[in-house]
């Protein structure tokens, strides 16, 4: 019997499917507003977040989500982690991957297993004990809610 990997078959991906979409799109707004903010161009917030103009309109409009290589550069302009704090070790892990800009592939050479290995512990929600020894040591970014607004 073949079962497709779709994100309704397999409930246990904790960050996977609209949910996490929809966080991803919503640094965009985030940015944005900190550009505005700031009281700099589009140009100008491209440029510091070096990438192209058109990229940063994508992001900024809600058309297009965030990829994990281009994730850090976004978090690293806002000062903070966009993503609402983890409650899971599988969200502490993602949130890691992502704000280090590493693929699952990547990540897992840094712990000595396979991108598969990475993949089946976000899609099955069981990160080893080990391995979030080591994303607790190595994680030095804060979350929205842990800086005060006064700081942003």
């Amino acid at each position: 019997m073949y079962i497709s990997n779709t994100y309704e078959q397999r409930p246990n991906m904790v960050l996977r499917g609209e949910a996490f979409d929809n966080e991803l799109k919503a640094v965009g707004q985030k940015v944005l507003a900190k550009r505005k903010a700031l009281g700099i161009s589009h140009g100008q917030c491209a440029t510091l977040l070096r990438i192209k103009r058109q990229t940063l309109s994508e992001k900024t409009k809600n058309s297009e989500r965030i990829g994990v290589y281009q994730f850090a550069k976004f978090a690293n302009f806002l000062g903070y982690c966009p993503f609402s704090k983890p409650t899971s070790d599988v969200e502490k892990l993602v949130h890691f991957r992502y704000m280090n800009s590493l693929s699952q592939t990547s990540f897992g050479k840094l712990v000595g297993v396979s991108g598969g290995t990475v993949y089946n512990w976000e899609c099955c929600g069981q990160v080893p004990p080990k391995v979030m020894r080591f994303i607790s040591k190595n994680a030095k970014f804060k979350y929205e809610e842990d800086i005060s607004p006064s700081s942003q």
